[in-house]
C-alpha cells in the first residue's frame, strides 16, 4: 500500500477515544510532509490532550493472508530532532473467528509485534534520523494462510508527527550465497551465485579494508557479475542481494573475498619487459606462490626449485640474436629458468640454472627471435622466497671481462678490465644502486690505468661514498653497436678520519660511515625509516632503506664503520650510542668493536676476538625500545693510531622478530681524567691497612681515596677520605672486628676527577673474647663480630628485625637490615664469625645457640663451625672440612621457630 488514494481500500481509522482533532490521514504532497515514494503517505499529526492522558491513533490494514516466510516492510518518517518521547507500536491481530474485528481495539487478541523487547519503538529507535525515511522489517510468526489485522499505533501527547509510506506483507526474499570468485585476472574476476528465480540482483565491491557503500551497486539480471576495472594486486570483496519482486529485496549476503592477481604473479600476468636491455631489484616474496615441483626439464635441475614465492617476466626481444640473463643478489636455494610459454612453466626449459647468495645465475648467451615472447621463473626451493637483481641485455660482441676499481681513496679510483680484442669502450660511473644505465657512456680508448674523480654526472667523489660503474665494448663495426655492459662493479671511496670528540647523529648526508654490505640480503642503510630524535639513523635494511626490516629467512652478517684519529696521548675514552634491535634471542644480534683501521672486516663473515680488537658489551638485541648505552674503554693501545668503531649486524636466516638494528647519537670522547686500575691489599695487620694501585697512562696529579664500613658505593659528589700524590696508601687507627671497604680515583686538578674504582673490602683482626663467652647482641659495643659479607646479596647483619628475647639478634637480610629475608634467587655464601681465647687447660666445652631458618631443604642452610684463628673464611665459599675445623651439628634449616641448640664439643685441640 502505498497510500496514494485515501482512505486506502479496507483500511481502518481508529482512536482510543482521547485527543480526537487529529487522526490518520494522507499526507498533503508538500516538504513538510513527504512521500517515500509516489505524492503521498499516511501521515497522523501530534495531539495535545489533556495533562496524564495520552492519545493512541490506530490505522488498521484489511484482512491479509499471510504467506509462506511472512515479513512485514515499511518506510518510515518523524518531523522534529530529539526524542519528544512519543511511542510507535506495530500490532497484529490473527483473526480465528466473526469476534475478532477490525474495530475492536480492545481484543486482548492484539500483541505487539516490535522487536524491541518492550513491544514499541521510542523515536530515537524508529527513526535515529528524523528527517529520513527508515525501512522497518518485522518477521511475522502468525500461522501461513491465517488472516491478521496489522496496526500502525501511535501513542503521544503533543510529542512528534509519524509518516509511514510503502507498506508490504510478503514473503521474505531468501539472502543469497555468493561463490568464490573465479577467472581472477589483473583487473576483473567472475563474481557468481545461485540462481534462485530473482528478477534481478544488485552486486557491490569494495576494497578489504574499507566499508562497502551499498548505494553504489550494480544491478545485473543474472546470477553473475565480472567487473572489469579493478586495480591489479589489490583485495577486495563482493556482496549480493536479490530481488524476489521489483519491491521485494533481500539483505544484502555476506561478504565473499578475493585478490586480483598481482603482475608477475602468474604466468599470464607476466611482467612485460619494456626494453632489450633491462635490469630489476625485487624479491619473490612481493609476488606470492603459484607453481609447485620441480622447474622441469633442461632446467640445470631437478630439485623442485618452484616450490617457494615465483615472478614471472615475459620477455620479448625486439631483435634477431643473443641475449645474456642474469640473476645476482640472489639468497640461498634460488633458481631462474626461461620458457618458450606459459604451458612449458614446470615441464621444459628453454634455459635455466639455479643458484646461492653466493653464487649468481648466468645465462651468458640466449638465442632469442625478434616478436617472440620468452618467460623468466625466478624461484626457490627450500626459502619460500629470494631477493634477486634481474640483468637482460643484447650481445652484439664479447662484454669487457675482469674489471675492476684499484688505487681507491677517498676522492678517486683507478678502473681497469680486460679487453678482449676491444680497442674502445664506454664507461659509466654512478652512485651504488644505479642500475643498468639506459643511455651511453663516456668513451675511453683504454682498457687501464683509467682514473676517475667523478661520476659520468659530474658530480666529484664524497669520501666514505659507495659508488659502482659499468663498461661495455664497441663491437668496432662502426654502427654504434655495443657488448652487454659489465657491472655494477662496486668500489667505495676511503675516509678521512674523524678526530676526537666524535658524534654522529645521521642527521647530514653523508655520515663518513663505510657500508660494509657485500650481497647480502640484509643491509646497512642511513635513512628516515627510524630515528631517535632528528628523522634520520643508521639501521638495517632489506629494502635499501625504504623500512628498517629484515628478512628472517636469508642469513646476513654486514658491517658500518667508521676511521677515527686517536690522540697521541689517549688512556680512556667513553663511548655512547643509543641502539635497538629485537630479532632472535640466540642468533640475530648487534655487535660493536673497536679494532685497528689495518683491519677490514668482510661482509658474510662476523669478526672474531683478535690483536688489538675490543668487543663493547656483549649481543644487542630482544630490544624493540631504543636505549642508550654508555661505556667506558682503555684505550691507551691505540695512542696516535686510527681505530675504527665497527657496528656488526648478524642473522642467522631461521625465525626472527622485527625490527633488526638501529643505531643513533654516537659520541666517542677521551676521558680527561682517566681512572687508575688494579686496585689491590695487603694482608692486614693489627689496626693497620696498605693499598695500592696502578696509575693511569696518562697520569694523575694525585688520587683520592675513601673508606668506609658500608659497601655503598661513593658518587662523584662524595667527600674522599683523603688524598695520595703517590700509589700506595697505609691506613692506620682501624676498629678491630670491622668489615671495611676502599675505593680510589685519579684527581686530576683543573681536568675534573675520574671515577671511583673498587671497592676491595677487608675485616680487620678481633680483640679475642675470652671464655665463658656469652652473647645476646644487644650491646653493640660488646658484640664483636666480624661480617664476612663481601659483595653477596645476602648479607650477615646484627638489627632488630627478628629476635628471641630483647630487640636484637645476627640474621640474614638482603636489605640490610631492614627485614630477615633473602633473595631466593641469588646464590650467597656469607660468614660471621668471633675469634675466642681458649684457657690453656680444656678438655670439653659446651656451645648453645637459638637458631631459626626456613629456606630450600636441599640447598639453603645454617652451618656452625669451630676453625683455628689462623682460618680465614671468604665470602662466597664454603667452609668445608679440614685440619682443626669442627662443624657442630648439620645443616639448620626447614624451621620457623626460634629452636636452641645445646652441644658438647672436645676441644682438647685448641
Amino acid at each position: 500500500e502505498g497510500f496514494e488514494t485515501w482512505p486506502p481500500a479496507g483500511w481502518g481509522i481508529y482512536d482510543n477515544g482521547i485527543g480526537l482533532v487529529q487522526t490518520w490521514k494522507q499526507s498533503n504532497a508538500l516538504a513538510s510532509q513527504p512521500a517515500h515514494t509516489g505524492t503521498y503517505a499516511a501521515f497522523v499529526d501530534r495531539e495535545n490532550v489533556p495533562t496524564g492522558s495520552v492519545a493512541a491513533d490506530w490505522l488498521i490494514t484489511p484482512a491479509i493472508n499471510v504467506p509462506t516466510n511472512a515479513q512485514l516492510k515499511f518506510w518510515s518518517r518523524l518531523t522534529i530532532g530529539g526524542d519528544q518521547g512519543g511511542r510507535y507500536y506495530v500490532k497484529m491481530l490473527v483473526i480465528n473467528g466473526p469476534e475478532d474485528t477490525q474495530s475492536d481495539l480492545g481484543n486482548s487478541g492484539w500483541v505487539n509485534i516490535v522487536p524491541t523487547g518492550t513491544g514499541y519503538w521510542t523515536e530515537s529507535q524508529i527513526n535515529p534520523q528524523f528527517d529520513s525515511y527508515t525501512e522497518k522489517v518485522i518477521p511475522i510468526t502468525a500461522p501461513v494462510g491465517a488472516q491478521v489485522y496489522i496496526a500502525f499505533v501511535m501513542e503521544a501527547d503533543f510529542m512528534d508527527r509519524w509518516l509511514i509510506d510503502d507498506v508490504q506483507l510478503s514473503t521474505l526474499c531468501p539472502v543469497p550465497v555468493p561463490a568464490a570468485a573465479t577467472n581472477i585476472s589483473q583487473n576483473g574476476a567472475t563474481l557468481s551465485w545461485p540462481n534462485t528465480n530473482a528478477v534481478k540482483w544488485e552486486v557491490v565491491t569494495a576494497l578489504q579494508s574499507a566499508a562497502p557503500v551499498f548505494s553504489n551497486a550494480v544491478t545485473v539480471l543474472t546470477n553473475s557479475y565480472t567487473p572489469t576495472n579493478l586495480l591489479p594486486g589489490t583485495c577486495y570483496k563482493y556482496y549480493v542481494r536479490a530481488f524476489c519482486t521489483a519491491d521485494n529485496p533481500s539483505d544484502w549476503s555476506a561478504p565473499v573475498n578475493f585478490c586480483t592477481v598481482t603482475p608477475g604473479a602468474t604466468c599470464a600476468a607476466a611482467l612485460p619487459i619494456p626494453t632489450d636491455n633491462y635490469s630489476t631489484t625485487d624479491n619473490t616474496s612481493n609476488y606470492g606462490d603459484d607453481f609447485d615441483g620441480t622447474p622441469g626439464t633442461g632446467c640445470g635441475t631437478t630439485a623442485t626449485y618452484l616450490n617457494g614465492d615465483e615472478v614471472v617476466y615475459a620477455y620479448t626481444p625486439t631483435y634477431t640474436g643473443v641475449a645474456s640473463i642474469s640473476m645476482t643478489n640472489n639468497g640461498p636455494v634460488s633458481g631462474m629458468f626461461v620458457y618458450g610459454s606459459c604451458a612449458a612453466v614446470g615441464v621444459n626449459c628453454i634455459a635455466g640454472g639455479i643458484g646461492s647468495a653466493t653464487t649468481p645465475v648466468n645465462i651468458p648467451a640466449l638465442s632469442v627471435t625478434a616478436g617472440t615472447t620468452y618467460y623468466i621463473v625466478i624461484s626457490s626451493s627450500t626459502q619460500q622466497s629470494t631477493p634477486y637483481t634481474l640483468t637482460i641485455q643484447r650481445v652484439n660482441c664479447a662484454p669487457p671481462t675482469a674489471a675492476q676499481a684499484l688505487n681507491v681513496n677517498e676522492s678517486s679510483a683507478t678502473l681497469q678490465w680486460n679487453a678482449n680484442a676491444a680497442t674502445s669502450w664506454q664507461i659509466v660511473v654512478q652512485n651504488a644502486g644505479g642500475g643498468l644505465p639506459t643511455g651511453a657512456g663516456t668513451t675511453v680508448t683504454t682498457s687501464t690505468g683509467n682514473v676517475v674523480t667523478a661520476t659520468t654526472a659530474g658530480v666529484p667523489f664524497e669520501s666514505s661514498t659507495a659508488y659502482e660503474y659499468y663498461v661495455r665494448a664497441d663491437c668496432g663495426a662502426g654502427d654504434g653497436t655495443f657488448s652487454a655492459w659489465t657491472g655494477p662493479i662496486p668500489f667505495s671511496t676511503t675516509q678521512v678520519a674523524a678526530t676526537l670528540n666524535y658524534t654522529q647523529d645521521f642527521e647530514a648526508a653523508n655520515s663518513g660511515f663505510t657500508f660494509n654490505n657485500g650481497t647480502q640480503v640484509n643491509k646497512w642503510a642511513v635513512g628516515n625509516a627510524t630515528s631517535n630524535g632528528g628523522t634520520r639513523s643508521l639501521y638495517i635494511s632489506e629494502n635499501n632503506g625504504t623500512t628498517n626490516t629484515f628478512n628472517v629467512t636469508s642469513l646476513s652478517v654486514v658491517q658500518a664503520y667508521r676511521d677515527i684519529q686517536m690522540p697521541a696521548v689517549v688512556d680512556q675514552v667513553s663511548l655512547s650510542f643509543d641502539w635497538k634491535a629485537q630479532g632472535e634471542s640466540c642468533c640475530d644480534y648487534l655487535r660493536v668493536w673497536l679494532v685497528p683501521a689495518t683491519f677490514t672486516p668482510v661482509a658474510g663473515t662476523q669478526i672474531a676476538p683478535g690483536a688489538g680488537r675490543i668487543q663493547v658489551g656483549g649481543n644487542y638485541n630482544v630490544n624493540g625500545t631504543w636505549t642508550t648505552v654508555n661505556q667506558v674503554i682503555n684505550a691507551n693501545q691505540y695512542a696516535g693510531q686510527v681505530v675504527r668503531l665497527v657496528f656488526e649486524w648478524r642473522n642467522d636466516g631461521s625465525i626472527g622478530t622485527q625490527p633488526p638494528a638501529a643505531v643513533d647519537n654516537i659520541n666517542l670522547s677521551a676521558i680527561t681524567c682517566s681512572a687508575p686500575s688494579a686496585l689491590t691489599l695487603t694482608p692486614v695487620t693489627g689496626n693497620n691497612a696498605t693499598f695500592s694501585w696502578t696509575a693511569p697512562a696518562s697520569g694523575a696529579e694525585s688520587y683520592d681515596y675513601y673508606v668506609s664500613t658500608t659497601s655503598v658505593a661513593p658518587t662523584a659528589s662524595t667527600t674522599p677520605t683523603g688524598n695520595e700524590t703517590g700509589t700506595t696508601k697505609t691506613i692506620s687507627s682501624l676498629l678491630p672486628s670491622t668489615n671495611y671497604n676502599i675505593w680510589v680515583r685519579s684527581n686530576c686538578g683543573p681536568d675534573g676527577v675520574s671515577f671511583w674504582i673498587g671497592p676491595v673490602s677487608f675485616n680487620t683482626p678481633q680483640v679475642p673474647a675470652t671464655m665463658n663467652y656469652s652473647q645476646d647482641f644487644e650491646n653493640p659495643a660488646t658484640i664483636g663480630f666480624t661480617l664476612n659479607n663481601g659483595t653477596q646479596p645476602n648479607k650477615w647483619v646484627v638489627g632488630n628485625a627478628t629476635s628471641n628475647g630483647g630487640t636484637s639478634s645476627l640474621y640474614i637480610s638482603d636489605n640490610n637490615g631492614t627485614t630477615n629475608t633473602f633473595n631466593v634467587s641469588s646464590t650467597s655464601v656469607v660468614q660471621a664469625y668471633r675469634d675466642i681465647q681458649m684457657p690453656a687447660v680444656l678438655d670439653q666445652m659446651t656451645l648453645s645457640f637459638d637458631w631459626k631458618a626456613q629456606g630450600e631443604s636441599c640447598c639453603d642452610y645454617l652451618r656452625v663451625w669451630i676453625v683455628p684463628i689462623s682460618f680465614t673464611p671468604t665470602a662466597g665459599t664454603q667452609i668445608v672440612a679440614g685440619a682443626g675445623r669442627t662443624q657442630v651439628g648439620g645443616n639448620y634449616n626447614v624451621n620457623g621457630t626460634w629452636t636452641t641448640v645445646n652441644s658438647v664439643i672436645n676441644a682438647t685441640q685448641y
